[in-house]
């Protein structure tokens, strides 16, 4: 039996596991209650359960119902790199299942070693630490380009500009953005490439010349971190005279409170602010032909 092993960054089944998920992201070091204050109040005002965590758990369903039609002996599991289940304990309940190969499978478009390598590299410890050294570990990540997918990318921005005013649709900007990369950009130059492929991709297809990249979530110094920042960017756009602003989140395609914090609500407090037009996507989540689009890129590359 082989293991498909879907991973993320990080859900909470409950509220109830939210310091355990940030001190893990701060390095096993508790964050200041502020911190958790201001994480916890984000939660609730969503008014809902963590997405990352429900849409997870669709999106595995529905993979391991395309993978049983076609009785490939795989079974779906998913592995978060900060919260339960992780990587180690996931890796222990395919062994008990029978696993004798291991599919990592990040659920984010771009190949990054802080991503996809990461979660591999876990995998081939845990299998190690079990004396399993020998069991494949297959690493499978870079869908960016997949036609399928900018495909579903192109329709999404499209309605969000159709959303928008006629008379501030000829004078918007596409206002891309990812989680910023440690490191600088000529060490994270693979990764560059990829994100400005995909925008200035999806760009054309809208027939938009007026777009830009930026990134979030950069951390403190004295570590460098991948810029510009989204924010900065649309204070900038604004300042240009842009009349609206569309804000497309490529890393996470499964909604996740930090970028529907630092993407949507960020954004559009600034466009509000100076009175201009803001729109953002929808998520790809578990769409139908997502699912479908995944499976088949995954399909070809086994």
């Amino acid at each position: 039996m082989k293991a498909f092993i879907l991973c993320y960054y990080g859900g909470l089944e409950s509220i109830d596991g939210l310091t355990d998920f940030y001190t893990s992201v701060f390095g096993n070091r508790t964050p200041p209650n502020d911190y958790l204050h201001k994480a916890k109040q984000r939660f609730v005002e969503h008014g809902r359960p963590d997405p990352m965590y429900t849409v997870a758990k669709r999106q595995q369903q529905a993979l391991q119902m395309l993978i049983d039609k076609e009785q490939r002996h795989t079974k779906v599991y998913i592995a978060f790199k900060h919260s339960a289940p992780q990587i180690d304990s996931v890796v222990r309940e395919a062994m008990a299942d029978g696993a004798t190969a291991y599919d990592i499978f990040p659920m984010t478009p771009f190949h990054s070693r802080g991503g996809g390598e990461y979660y591999a590299n876990r995998v081939r410890k845990s299998l190690k630490a079990n004396d399993l050294s020998d069991q494949p570990v297959n690493l499978l990540t870079g869908w960016y380009d997949e036609p399928t997918f900018v495909k579903l990318m192109t329709e999404r921005v499209k309605e969000a500009i159709t959303w928008l005013p006629k008379d501030v649709q000829i004078n918007s900007a596409l206002l891309f953005s990812v989680h910023s990369q440690p490191g600088t950009e000529e060490h994270n130059a693979s990764f560059i490439k990829q994100y400005e492929q995909l925008s200035q991709e999806i760009a054309a297809a809208v027939g938009m010349s007026e777009y830009v990249c930026s990134y979030r979530s950069a951390g403190p110094p004295p570590q460098v971190w991948l810029g510009p920042d989204n924010k900065e960017v649309a204070e900038e756009l604004i300042k240009t005279g842009k009349q609206g602003i569309i804000a497309i989140e490529l890393l996470s395609v499964t909604e996740n409170i930090e970028a529907i914090t630092e993407v949507q609500q960020d954004i559009q407090d600034i466009c509000h602010e100076h009175n201009v037009s803001f729109v953002t996507i929808d998520f790809l989540n578990d769409q139908f032909k997502f699912m479908h689009m995944l499976y088949n890129w995954y399909i070809k590359q086994i």
